[in-house]
């Protein structure tokens, strides 16, 4: 199922915490939240479609958001997906994919070069 929506291999987890239908999945070291009524201690699988992930600039002020999940990660692939690139970040066990324009990456190496 991944793979029909373009997501990257499922996280899988254990709850961690319930408070509202806000859950908290622990991963190895690492965390995301997401929306669920499982009970803590409950083994689950999170998935993250590419289109609910959202890439930014590193030390670019952040808009203001209800997201939940903020993660700083390192760009492990970058494929050619038609007109967009096919970005896949990582973040210890977590692994998301998104997309982004050509014209996008292009501005964001210059900078990290000129920077």
């Amino acid at each position: 199922m991944a793979n029909f929506v373009g997501a990257e291999t499922p996280i899988e987890g254990v709850v961690a915490s319930n408070h509202g239908g806000v859950v908290r999945v622990d991963c190895g070291d690492e965390h995301i939240f997401a929306m669920g009524t499982y009970e803590v201690g409950t083994p689950v699988v999170v998935g993250v479609r590419p289109e609910d992930v959202l890439l930014f600039e590193p030390d670019v002020e952040l808009p203001k958001s209800a997201a939940r999940n903020q993660i700083v990660g390192v760009v492990e692939h970058v494929s050619a997906d038609g007109a967009m690139k096919r970005v896949v970040v990582t973040h210890g066990c977590l692994r998301f994919a998104s997309t982004a324009s050509g014209f996008q990456l292009r501005s964001w190496i210059l900078q990290s070069v000129r920077g």
